[in-house]
């Protein structure tokens, strides 16, 4: 929604600039032909210009717009080069957390929502760390008869948001220590 907002207010004012660069085209040539700024509007509404004036006219609009893309291009370049640079120093690992007060041992991935702007966990998958090698949990409980985590009952649901508020912090935490390097 953001970005729809933002692109329209760009528009607009995109807009805004090539109706101002219009009317200051139209009063300098009025200056420099000694017509009345009057008589240039009128003439630039009926398309009566001379050729080579909707030439320049022409390539100044190219110029203008050249350099603008350039700069635009160059300054939201550098943004997600970081973006991209963030999400692959979250994305790129399995992470791995344990609980050692009750033995739970949480393997997970982390991706990239872009409509949040946020990571987020999938494939969290549970092993009671009682064993080894961890024996994976199906629904909360261990699946070994005599294991303490046998009747656990530990609720998935929260323990990714546990580890995803971990991850979130971690991701705001990011930009501060990028911050102190730079």
């Amino acid at each position: 929604m953001k970005k729809v907002l933002l692109d329209s207010i760009s528009q607009v004012i995109s807009a805004g600039i090539l109706v101002i660069l219009g009317f200051i085209s139209m009063f300098t040539y009025s200056q420099i032909t000694d017509k009345p700024f009057k008589t240039v509007f009128k003439d630039s509404i009926t398309f009566q210009f001379p050729t080579y004036v909707i030439i320049l006219i022409i390539l100044g609009f190219i110029l203008i717009t050249s350099v603008v893309s350039y700069l635009r291009s160059n300054s939201v370049s550098s943004e997600v080069k970081y973006l991209k640079r963030k999400i692959k120093a979250f994305t790129s690992d399995d992470y791995r957390f344990t609980y050692n007060d009750i033995g739970l041992l949480c393997r997970y991935s982390v991706s990239y929502n872009n409509y949040t702007g946020k990571p987020f966990i999938h494939n969290l998958k549970l092993y009671c760390n009682k064993h080894t090698p961890p024996m994976e949990m199906f629904d909360g409980d261990c699946n070994v008869n005599r294991c303490d985590n046998r009747n656990a009952d530990i609720n998935e649901f929260s323990v990714q948001r546990h580890l995803e508020s971990d991850i979130i912090h971690r991701w705001e935490e990011y930009d501060k220590k990028q911050k102190k390097g730079s």
